[in-house]
């Protein structure tokens, strides 16, 4: 529990980083745009030549003046957008890793048992089966005999449907993966998230089906809920 509860901070903490982060970058880009249109338009001014220059007031300087004044940022990339290793990515990696050589584990089993099955002529009355058919046999039998096999699918369902939703959240704004998986959790945990979208319609329609796949993981989590 104590695990549990310290790795639950831990991942919190990250995200809340991680979205100050994005704020900030964002802000710099603001920043730098509104530089950049302000050159644009000191650029742009016609220039006015009078027959008797006069000098300009320092205690009334013109916009254009203080224009040519800002100082001129460039936005400057974050730790983690500026370092060769992405931790996101190296542990995503690692869990798809260790998944498929479990599920690759379980598949072998099934296929041993179905090989000695039809070796055996069959089993009560059945002669012949597929490997889906014992693939779903042990599945089943795993959700009856585990309290804890239910959670866990829809833990992996839920995990699976967010990743899928980050890499199409991500074709659809070209952002980075690391924010798009975290706007792809928005849009799972909060019904409301998507109405803020910016992006286009591809964006959109992402997280409009985010959404309603959130509401009904949801709805399995309180239904399983309340059968425990």
């Amino acid at each position: 529990g104590g695990l549990a509860l310290v790795a639950a901070i831990a991942v919190a903490a990250t995200i809340a980083l991680r979205d100050e982060q994005l704020r900030v970058s964002h802000l710099e880009h603001q920043l730098a745009a509104l530089h950049a249109k302000l050159d644009d338009i000191h650029r742009a001014a016609p220039a006015e030549e009078d027959e008797t220059p006069t000098l300009a007031s320092p205690a009334d300087p013109s916009p254009q003046s203080n224009a040519s004044l800002l100082p001129h940022t460039t936005p400057t990339p974050s730790w983690l957008d500026a370092s060769p290793v992405q931790p996101a990515r190296i542990l995503l990696a690692a869990v798809l890793l260790s998944v498929g050589w479990r599920v690759w584990q379980g598949v072998e089993s099934c296929r041993a048992e179905l090989t000695d099955f039809s070796q055996g002529g069959g089993r009560d009355g059945v002669a012949t089966a597929r490997l889906l058919d014992v693939i779903t046999y042990r599945v089943e039998q795993w959700w009856a005999a585990s309290p804890r096999a239910i959670p866990l699918t829809l833990l992996a369902v839920s995990c699976a449907a967010v990743l899928c939703g980050s890499w199409a959240f991500q074709a659809a704004t070209a952002c980075r993966w690391e924010e798009a998986i975290f706007n792809s959790w928005l849009f799972v945990a909060d019904p409301a998230a998507h109405a803020s979208i910016e992006g286009g319609a591809a964006a959109i329609f992402v997280g409009w089906v985010m959404t309603c796949l959130g509401l009904v993981i949801f709805g399995f989590i309180v239904s399983v809920t309340q059968d425990m």
